[in-house]
């Protein structure tokens, strides 16, 4: 409803969809509501803030492009967009989540366009961030070297009788409608993510949670605590990348560059070999490809049954 109110110019509806309920309906109002508002939907804008959602942050702050010509830092307005930027990095970064880094890089760098220098300042406990990257744009934001830092705690590596049960179990993906698909894991090509998987399946981690993202001919994708790319499950994994290629029917680990797999999967529709050595293969489906053949965007997962064959 939101593309299509962009597309058809209905600002009254973009107007009550950019302030919904859900942030993915946020998200998706926001850009035709400041291409057809322009400067009244500014409010639009800094109430996504509200919000706790690492792509509403992205979308959001992608539009405030060019505010500091018209807000320029120590002004009244500008202090104000400052103020909730800082507000939203504060609650992400409590989160105390590596996943949480595309968000947070985003607030980062529109505080660094808006702020003032006294407002710069307050940026200044982030030198001390686990996450590197953050520490980085802090470091350039605020002039000087970046400093070192303990890093977030790292996933528990597998046991070998982790590996082993992981092996030995049969993994049963149930969809709302549709049916269900089985899979097989690999923990031996792929040991700290396929356990990850395994180890979040037992304690039905993606128990109702989405396929967010359908691409025919390609994958589809989900997972993800807030049914978007961005919003992960804590802790990244390192890429695994072995032998079994990404043939259809195989499972894979969805990143947002080297290492940064975030317990989101996806499903290979089709051969996608273009994917090998840059995407991780840690399961494979047994049973049940038809299934993922009629699964549309926003499929549900009743339940992840993990029945031991060992």
């Amino acid at each position: 409803a939101a593309r299509a109110s962009a597309a058809t110019g209905d600002s009254d509806l973009l107007r009550i969809l950019a302030e919904d309920a859900h942030p993915n309906v946020r998200e998706a109002a926001l850009p035709g509501a400041v291409a057809l508002l322009g400067v009244e939907a500014d409010a639009l804008v800094l109430a996504a803030f509200i919000e706790n959602d690492p792509q509403l942050f992205l979308t959001a702050t992608a539009l405030m492009e060019g505010w500091e010509e018209r807000m320029p830092p120590g002004s009244p307005e500008g202090e104000e967009a400052v103020a909730a930027l800082e507000a939203a990095l504060e609650r992400q970064t409590a989160l105390a989540s590596a996943t949480s880094r595309d968000g947070r890089v985003a607030l980062l760098t529109r505080i660094g366009a808006l702020a003032s220098p006294a407002a710069l300042e307050r940026l200044k406990a982030y030198r001390h961030d686990p996450d590197p990257v953050i520490r980085e744009l802090v470091a350039t934001l605020l002039g000087g070297p970046s400093e070192a830092a303990p890093g977030f705690p790292p996933l528990p590596l597998p046991s070998f009788e982790e590996l082993r049960a992981a092996e030995a179990a049969r993994v049963e993906f149930e969809f709302e409608g549709l049916g269900t698909m089985t899979f097989r894991l690999l923990p031996f090509e792929a040991p700290t993510n396929a356990v990850r998987f395994y180890r979040m399946a037992m304690a039905g981690d993606f128990d109702g949670l989405t396929l967010h993202r359908v691409v025919p001919n390609f994958v589809l994708q989900g997972g993800s605590p807030g049914a978007n790319e961005y919003a992960g499950h804590g802790a990244y994994t390192r890429d695994e990348r072995g032998l079994i290629g990404h043939w259809r029917g195989t499972l894979g680990i969805s990143t947002r560059g080297w290492d940064t797999g975030d317990g989101q999967i996806f499903v290979n529709l089709i051969d996608n070999l273009r994917l090998d050595h840059d995407y991780t293969v840690f399961g494979v489906v047994t049973e049940g490809m038809e299934v993922a053949d009629r699964i549309q965007e926003g499929a549900r997962i009743i339940r992840v049954e993990v029945i031991d064959e060992g």
